[in-house]
């Protein structure tokens, strides 16, 4: 007998790269039934969020086990069609682990991605965390052909004019489909959080761990659209999941509540990733954080098992605030983010 879950079914975008359906649906378990995307005028990003123009009421449904969908790519002016099968065993895992689990610990969503160049991505998204089911490929249609694409090269131009001003420079200037998928890669890593004390005469760290200082809890949102928010230790321990684009990490030290919001430059940690895994992609990782809260030292850098020191990131690298009991008490000298970007 085939089981009904509870969920909703969205659509969303790249960053500055929005998408139009003509047809946009998945194929539940049991081949009965069919569920379309809630449709958007266009569908845009962040990318793994849900792009909706109403709020959808959770029914209970078969879970999808195939995708079918032909969108448009106003960025690129390129339609594209994906099919592919979802990993519908992950998804009940999903919702089998939650199920009776607090409200806002379970799996509530599923997201459907719909990339320039031809990257599609199935999501689960709850509240709490989000995870990457399924990403793969659709193949370029050519507009004024007859794979069921029923507009014309000059009606495809017309619409993308419409929405041109939602397209970021980046998408057309420097994003790619290799690019792209580098943000859907999945490394296997796990944070370490060190308490050690920096030696400003010696430019380098001794590793004094300093005990009265205590890890509360840390956050990440990645490349690959995931998110973590559990506040347990999972990120502490080896998962696999897109490099983090923001890391934020709570913490006491004499006291005093601290917490550290790191936002990545993707680009150079996408090159220091792929350089410490040029060997092996499935290698685990450390990904390391150095604090040295007297000193008003953050660091962070990636260590391989074998490596003979871990690869420290430059200091343009990234970007960090630290607040102290409610208050500012450091940011790095690029920071540039907007005003209270850190409560987001």
């Amino acid at each position: 007998m085939i089981r009904n879950y509870e969920y909703t079914l969205a659509g969303s975008a790249y960053e500055g790269a929005p998408v139009i359906t003509q047809y946009a649906m998945v194929l539940c378990e049991g081949g009965e039934m069919a569920l379309d995307i809630p449709e958007c005028l266009p569908f845009v990003g962040d990318w793994g969020c849900a792009s909706m123009t109403h709020i959808m009421d959770k029914t209970s449904y078969p879970l999808p086990i195939a995708l079918r969908v032909v969108y448009l790519s106003v960025a690129e002016r390129k339609w594209y069609m994906g099919e592919g099968e979802i990993s519908v065993s992950l998804l009940k895992e999903l919702w089998s682990n939650t199920s009776s689990a607090n409200e806002s610990e379970k799996f509530e969503e599923i997201v459907v991605g719909m990339a320039p160049y031809g990257g599609l991505a199935v999501w689960a998204r709850g509240l709490k965390k989000q995870v990457l089911v399924n990403w793969f490929d659709a193949v370029e249609l050519d507009a004024g052909g007859p794979n069921n694409i029923t507009y014309h090269k000059s009606q495809t131009l017309e619409i993308c004019r419409c929405y041109d001003d939602l397209c970021s420079p980046q998408v057309r200037s420097s994003l790619s489909k290799e690019y792209m998928n580098s943000c859907m890669q999945q490394y296997t890593y796990r944070y370490l959080v060190w308490f050690d004390t920096w030696l400003e005469q010696e430019q380098r760290w001794m590793e004094e761990k300093q005990s009265h200082c205590e890890v509360l809890f840390i956050e990440d949102d990645c490349s690959d659209g995931c998110f973590n928010r559990e506040r347990g230790d999972s990120l502490l321990r080896y998962h696999k999941v897109g490099i983090p684009r923001k890391v934020v990490l709570n913490y006491t030290c004499d006291k005093a509540n601290y917490m550290v919001c790191f936002w990545m430059d993707m680009e150079k940690l996408h090159l220091q990733f792929e350089q410490v895994c040029a060997d092996n992609k499935e290698a685990q990782l450390d990904m390391l954080v150095h604090i040295d809260t007297q000193a008003n030292r953050y660091e962070l850098a990636l260590y391989k098992y074998g490596m003979e020191k871990p690869c420290s990131m430059s200091e343009d690298s990234f970007q960090c605030i630290v607040i102290k009991n409610g208050f500012e008490e450091y940011r790095t000298p690029n920071y540039n983010k907007p005003r209270g970007a850190w409560s987001l």
